[in-house]
């Protein structure tokens, strides 16, 4: 009898009747994201006074806090500290990373917003624009009707227009950036909304004051 039992748990694995390893490890991620949503989050410091925190299954299970402050809905991972800031969920979102150097203790923020970069360290503030740059051209932002600031020029930074930058974007409406690609040596200009970017930035202060 156990024999018997045994060709046909082989049978109906071979004809497709048993669950495929696919289908298991699907439940197994279903029982794993029930539990993960069932539990009580740890007490955390929330951003937002009303906001929630519940626990969620993203990489690994996460206390996250949604909520709205000053007109922006955001969501936090607790576990990492990162954040996203949008005013819609059709705008692309301000996306803030904390991060502290396990060698030095130093810690970071960066905001981030299609190939713009903001990068944040006690005492010291920098812009740039992320893309394949030809090697020692300009890197330059421009927000709502100012001029345009050079951030990158050629091989060094400019970290005064940086602090400019930074305080036009709290106020601003759109920002343009402009890099030269490489190896084509053509402008490569993005314009993106600002709103939103002083609430991105009151959050990165939570990490880097």
């Amino acid at each position: 009898m156990a024999r018997y039992l045994v060709l046909v748990a082989i049978f109906l694995a071979l004809s497709g009747c048993g669950p495929s390893r696919y289908q298991t490890q699907m439940q197994q991620f279903e029982q794993q994201k029930n539990s993960c949503i069932s539990s009580q989050p740890p007490a955390v410091d929330k951003f937002e006074s009303g906001a929630s925190v519940r626990m969620e299954q993203r990489i690994g299970c996460v206390p996250v806090e949604r909520g709205m402050h000053r007109g922006m809905e955001y969501f936090i991972d607790h576990s990492t500290g990162r954040a996203e800031f949008s005013s819609s969920p059709a705008d692309l979102a301000w996306v803030v990373i904390c991060e502290k150097d396990a060698v030095t203790d130093r810690v970071s923020a960066q905001i981030i917003k299609g190939n713009l970069m903001v990068f944040r360290m006690r005492g010291f503030d920098s812009v740039s624009v992320v893309g394949q740059a030809y090697p020692g051209s300009d890197q330059t932002v421009r927000v709502d009707q100012n001029h345009a600031l050079i951030v990158q020029g050629g091989d060094r930074p400019d970290l005064h227009n940086g602090g400019v930058i930074i305080e036009q974007l709290k106020a601003g409406q759109s920002f343009l950036t402009r890099y030269v690609d490489w190896p084509y040596g053509i402008n490569q200009d993005r314009e993106f909304s600002a709103a939103g970017f002083d609430v991105a930035h009151e959050y990165s202060r939570r990490c880097v004051p």
